[in-house]
């Protein structure tokens, strides 16, 4: 991994730590927060760290607007199971990362999400009315992804 990539990896997990903070305190975060790494992540799109062609940097900004028009969709309908914010920051991390990456951090937030949710609700912690940061558990898998990598 070339210095420039790992500057852009350091980049996206500060902005990930920093929106972090703010969801777990607020359950929200300012827009500027996915504004910027939107911005910066369609900037290292095209930042030559890799053998990366036009094609596949079209098909990573497909894959990674798919979980923010699913999320779109489910605030129409009125099911806010995730925010929009969140989906936001999908975006950032798709476009950053790659989709085989993408998948990865995923999968680690929503499984490490489901053992904190079940173990909050065993110990009577937090009711299944009551709302969690996502965004802690997208950090989370974010930096477990750039280790692995």
């Amino acid at each position: 991994m070339s210095i420039t990539w790992m500057a852009i990896r350091c980049i996206l997990i500060i902005g990930l730590i920093i929106a972090s903070v703010y969801d777990i305190k607020t359950l929200q975060f300012p827009l500027w927060i996915p504004s910027f790494l939107l911005i910066f992540s369609l900037f290292s799109l095209f930042v030559p760290v890799t053998d990366r062609t036009l094609s596949s940097c079209v098909r990573q900004m497909i894959i990674s607007l798919f979980p923010l028009v699913v999320i779109c969709l489910m605030h129409r309908l009125n099911i806010e199971i995730i925010g929009k914010g969140d989906g936001l920051l999908l975006v950032d991390i798709g476009l950053i990362t790659g989709a085989d990456e993408y998948i990865f951090i995923i999968l680690i937030a929503l499984v490490l999400a489901g053992v904190v949710s079940a173990v909050l609700l065993v110990f009577r912690i937090k009711g299944q009315k009551d709302k969690l940061p996502f965004i802690p558990f997208l950090t989370i898998g974010t930096i477990a992804t750039s280790i692995l990598k």
